[in-house]
């Protein structure tokens, strides 16, 4: 699940650490943030609804397969 994407750089504490983040910065500048690794895309569902409850408004659910980014089906 994605959280956020940056061009800049992100202050250090914007997220919190415990939430089980990673990021990773893409060709196109952009540092994305992500949450969590997951079996199924409700799985997902439900991290996302939790996340979004904790202040990250942003959140959606996001593919990944190396670098490449996707819409799960």
């Amino acid at each position: 699940m994605q959280i956020g994407a940056f061009l800049q750089n992100v202050k250090t504490g914007t997220y919190n650490d415990s939430s089980g983040l990673f990021n990773h910065r893409y060709d196109d500048g952009y540092n994305r943030f992500y949450s969590g690794v997951f079996e199924s895309y409700e799985e997902a569902q439900n991290h996302m609804k939790q996340m979004k409850k904790d202040g990250y408004g942003d959140a959606f659910v996001i593919g990944l397969e190396g670098e490449k980014r996707f819409l799960p089906e």
